[in-house]
This record gives C-alpha cells, sequence and structure tokens, in this order.
C-alpha cells in the first residue's frame, strides 16, 4: 500500500515538473513565430526581393523565354523578342499571407491546451498553402500576361488570382485551427451532424 501510494506520488511529480518544461517550450517557440511575423515586416524589402527571385525561377518553368528579376521587379519572356515585367508590390508579397499564419500559431502557444507539436505540425501545412497560392498567382499572371497581354493579366491578377490566394489563405487559417485542435485534418463530429440533418 505505501509503494503504490510512493509510485503515485512520484508519477503525479514527474507530470507536474513536465508541464512547465513543456510550456517553457512552447512560450520560446510561440515568441520565435510571433519574432519572425515582425521580422518579416520589418524586412519586407530585402524579403521581396528574395521572394521576387524565387517567383522568377518558377515561372521561368511555366513561360516562354527565360526569366529574371531586379529587386522587386520580375521579367519573363528574355529572349523571345517580348520581355514583360510585373513589379511585387507590398500588397503582394506572400509576407501579407504568411504573417497572420505565423501570428495564429504564436498566439495558440500562449494557450497551454495547444500542444507544440500539434501547432507546429498545423503550422507545417498551412504555411506552405499560403506561401504556395500567392507562388501559383504570379505564375498565372506571368503566363496570361504573356498569352492574353495586359488584359489577362488584370482578369488573373485582381479577380481569378485574387479569390485563388483568399481561398486559400483561409484554408490554411482553418487547417492551422482544425490541426492545432485535434492533431489532424478532422471535420468535428457536431459539424457531421448537423450536415446529416440538413441532408
Amino acid at each position: 500500500m505505501t509503494a503504490t501510494t510512493e509510485t503515485r506520488a512520484t508519477s503525479h511529480g514527474r507530470r507536474a515538473a513536465t508541464r512547465p518544461v513543456s510550456q517553457r517550450g512552447s512560450l520560446l517557440v510561440a515568441a520565435a513565430l510571433l519574432g519572425s511575423a515582425l521580422l518579416l515586416a520589418l524586412n519586407s524589402t530585402a524579403v521581396i526581393a528574395v521572394e521576387a527571385k524565387l517567383t522568377a525561377f518558377i515561372m521561368g518553368l511555366f513561360t516562354y523565354g527565360q526569366s529574371t528579376s531586379h529587386e522587386h521587379l520580375i521579367y519573363i519572356g528574355l529572349g523571345t523578342g517580348e520581355v514583360l515585367g510585373f513589379l511585387i508590390t507590398p500588397l503582394c508579397t506572400s509576407i501579407v499571407l504568411a504573417t497572420p499564419v505565423l501570428v495564429l500559431a504564436g498566439l495558440l502557444l500562449l494557450f497551454p491546451r495547444y500542444r507544440l507539436a500539434w501547432v507546429l505540425r498545423g503550422l507545417l501545412v498551412a504555411l506552405p498553402l499560403a506561401i504556395g497560392a500567392n507562388l501559383a498567382r504570379f505564375v498565372l499572371v506571368g503566363v496570361a500576361l504573356q498569352l492574353w497581354g495586359r488584359g489577362g493579366f488584370e482578369i488573373m491578377h485582381h479577380y481569378v488570382g485574387s479569390v485563388l490566394v483568399l481561398l486559400c489563405s483561409a484554408a490554411a487559417l482553418v487547417l492551422l485551427l482544425l490541426i492545432a485542435t485535434t492533431g489532424r485534418v478532422s471535420i468535428p463530429s457536431g459539424w457531421l451532424a448537423l450536415l446529416g440533418r440538413r441532408r
């Protein structure tokens, strides 16, 4: 009887000791994520220049001719006789999409109910989705610009591309919340019951 009591006390002590350590880790990662979001905003000029280089490389895989970048400008169609270019503005950069994801993940880790591993798992899904959607928009804009000129650029940039980015950004935030809460991508049982009733 005494041995059992001591084992339980020891086990309880280990759990109590583990929680503060785990919480400290979550707080450190939260600070890193929130700090990263702030650094992205403060160093947007340098970040956009890097983004332009990456975007130019990816666009070169889908557009005619060669592609390159200079600061925030992307040029496509080099060597074809018709060089086209467009500018990545502060409103079009992936920073605008990545920052909310980083901030949300950082804020979730401030609450003990959210596990560090689950939040990071959700971040690994949400962040590439948000950034990838913006890169896909750039590629679509470049292809439309080459094929249909200014009109194609306007439609793809202001309508099709914007809808794509908005949907993927919303999906990224929702997925982050779902994975951070459940540890996996799943639809809450209450939602399934509600859908079943409507049918």
